[in-house]
């Protein structure tokens, strides 16, 4: 029977802790912990906390000087005893018997590395929210082996980690932790980097847990009216990917499949742009990324799609 850890980063969210922490302790499997990081927060999550702590013995409070999102989700995957990892966002919560389905499903998997689920959307139903409804909720589908498919091609892979269940022995072989140098995209780099080091992936059909859309003050929302922000903060994330499949030499086998996911994850966010900037990124895009990681030899291996993108980068700059 695997027991679960489910790794909460919690900072300054006193208005949805609440309902987060009511979703974890009406699961109805009694050997979980909660393992809930307090990343310095100065609100009054931390007394939330420990209310929630004297209720229900396995919620565990981690206390923290602020690091960031990533550094409290490292912390707490240090400080679990599971051998299952699930990462919650503190405001968002879980379906009633998620975690029961989850520990059914992993016991009844072909040895899985990581087990990948579906969520819906609060306050708006996903069926509103067409790009949610297509990313959070996929069929149902099984890998023995890593391909790029897995990573590139599933809807339940990329960019979210919080639908995502991980095998702790792959993260401790492996020895893959969040970069808390990056503040935005930590989720993709982390995927980039812990799938191809596993074998075996199951995408389950069950919807488990529910997202919130927008929290004003979030990571997301500080970002999303910023194009050139945008563009820099995926630049940033494809770049220290390239360096870390570079080293692992993933892009040898896998380059066309990396050059055009970059081509396919900027193209829309760079066209966006002022003219002036949008041919100073585009050039970028040859200089900083697909020159230095010898991704150009690849274009004729794209397609279709992925050549028409390269010629588009080519036209802006």
């Amino acid at each position: 029977m695997p027991r679960i850890s489910v790794i909460i980063p919690v900072y300054n969210v006193e208005a949805y802790l609440a309902e987060c922490l009511d979703s974890c302790i009406s699961q109805d499997i009694p050997d979980a912990e909660f393992i809930c990081v307090n990343d310095g927060s100065s609100d009054s999550s931390a007394d939330i906390l420990a209310k929630y702590a004297e209720r229900d013995n396995r919620i565990r409070i981690v206390n923290k000087p602020n690091g960031g999102l990533s550094s409290a989700r490292n912390a707490g995957i240090a400080a679990s005893s599971g051998e299952w990892i699930v990462f919650l966002d503190s405001d968002d919560k879980f379906k009633p018997g998620a975690l029961s389905t989850l520990k059914k499903r992993i016991e009844t998997s072909h040895e899985a590395d990581i087990m990948i689920y579906c969520a819906d959307t609060f306050p708006e139903p996903i069926e509103n929210e067409g790009w949610y409804l297509k990313t959070l909720q996929f069929p149902a589908a099984s890998y023995t082996s890593f391909s790029p498919k897995v990573l590139f091609a599933e809807r339940g892979s990329m960019p979210y980690v919080w639908r995502q269940a991980y095998r702790k022995g792959l993260l401790e072989e492996s020895k893959v932790t969040f970069d808390e140098d990056l503040k935005y995209g930590e989720d993709v780099l982390y995927q980039m980097e812990i799938f191809p080091q596993a074998s075996v992936f199951e995408f389950i059909e069950d919807v488990l847990m529910s997202y919130r859309l927008k929290r004003e003050g979030s990571i997301m929302d500080n970002v999303r009216d910023d194009p050139l922000k945008t563009v820099n903060n995926h630049y940033e994330m494809i770049l220290r990917a390239a360096k870390v499949w570079k080293e692992k030499g993933w892009i040898d086998s896998y380059g066309a499949d990396f050059l055009y996911w970059a081509l396919k994850f900027t193209i829309l966010k760079v066209r966006v742009l002022p003219s002036d900037l949008r041919k100073q990124k585009a050039a970028e895009f040859f200089d900083a990324i697909a020159a230095p990681y010898g991704l150009e030899k690849y274009k004729r291996k794209i397609g279709l799609k992925g050549r028409m993108m390269w010629n588009a980068f080519l036209i802006m700059k």
